[in-house]
């Protein structure tokens, strides 16, 4: 087998399941499913919920106190984040690869991602003024909170995007796309 080939064949495999993954999203079930703002702002609050309920759990685990309790936090949010962070992204149809969307949903990712590192950046500013004031501008800091601290901030990072997609697209019509009445 040449090297063209292998590569050839690592891209088509590739392509096939960037298919079935466009294929799984675009799905009509998937879509009604999604399709009112109703249905899907709870994704975000419970997302949100989830995250707050890890770091806490982080908390309990860094903290060395009840840390079977931090371990089962831990493990039961952390599947619902994964889990309600897969629907998320299937409510928000929020992407990495762009070049199968239109100049409209570019723009909007785009305006998500922006208003995503905006937030976190205020967030981050928020966080070490709040900790600079907390800790009484000495040398001791807590280290049990920095771990759940940064989960937070990771998470609101990666997060934010498509939940804010989420929450802000209309409602879809139950009509197929490209169908315009005049």
């Amino acid at each position: 087998m040449t090297p063209e080939n292998a590569v050839g064949g690592r891209d088509g495999e590739r392509d096939g399941r960037q298919d079935r993954l466009r294929a799984k999203v675009e799905s009509e079930k998937v879509r009604r499913r999604w399709m009112s703002r109703r249905r899907r702002r709870p994704l975000v609050v419970a997302e949100a919920v989830s995250a707050v309920l890890f770091a806490g759990g982080i908390r309990l685990l860094a903290g060395g106190e009840n840390r079977l309790v931090g371990l089962l936090v831990v493990v039961v949010t952390g599947g619902l984040l994964a889990v309600v962070g897969t629907q998320i992204g299937l409510a928000s149809r929020f992407r990495s690869d762009y070049h199968d969307l239109d100049e409209r949903q570019r723009a909007e990712q785009a305006r998500a991602r922006l208003l995503g590192d905006r937030v976190t950046n205020v967030a981050l500013a928020v966080a070490f003024v709040a900790a600079l004031l907390l800790s009484g501008l000495t040398d001791e800091v807590d280290m049990a909170a920095v771990p759940p601290a940064a989960f937070l901030l990771l998470a609101l990072n990666v997060f934010f995007p498509a939940a804010w997609l989420t929450w802000t697209q209309p409602a879809e019509s139950d009509d197929e796309p490209g169908e315009e009445e005049f």
